[in-house]
Parts: structure tokens; sequence; C-alpha cells
């Protein structure tokens, strides 16, 4: 989806009521703050993680394929229930 002063490019004309800037905004925040917590969590040394924070690791640890290796990822695991997503 393409964004411009005009309105999202590729969104069909019974959504774009219901999108705005905005609400785009804070989706990307919010998936920004998933994206840096994940590779917080994925920084540190496996020694210093323990009970969820290891679980949460490793499943980290097993999404990241060769595709994605080296390049901020996050799947649809990590954004659902955001409600910001939820137009």
């Amino acid at each position: 989806m393409l964004l411009s002063l005009t309105g999202p490019v590729g969104v069909f004309r019974y959504q774009r009521g219901r999108l705005t800037f905005d609400k785009l905004k804070v989706a990307v925040e919010e998936i920004n703050e998933i994206i840096a917590h994940k590779y917080r969590l994925l920084a540190k040394p496996m020694s210093k993680l323990w009970g969820p924070e290891l679980a949460q690791y490793q499943q980290f640890k097993a999404q990241a394929t060769k595709e994605v290796k080296g390049s901020p990822f996050f799947c649809a695991a990590d954004v659902k229930g955001l409600k910001s997503l939820k137009v």
C-alpha cells in the first residue's frame, strides 16, 4: 500500500473512510515497538533469559529463516491483537 497526501493508494473505497493517517501512524509505531522489543530480547545473552523470556527467545529464533536473516522482521503472531490494526 502506498501512502500519499490524497490518501492511501490500493485501498478499497469503503475502507478509505475508516483508514486515516493518524490510525496508520499509531499502527506503525506499535509495529516498531514490537520489532524493538524482539531485537532487545534477541540481543540478550541466553544465560540471562529464563521462563517466558527464554520461551519467547526460542520462538523468535525459530522464526528467523534464511530469507529474513539480518533484516528486522515480524510475523502475524507478533501483531495479533493490536487495537490499532483493527479497522
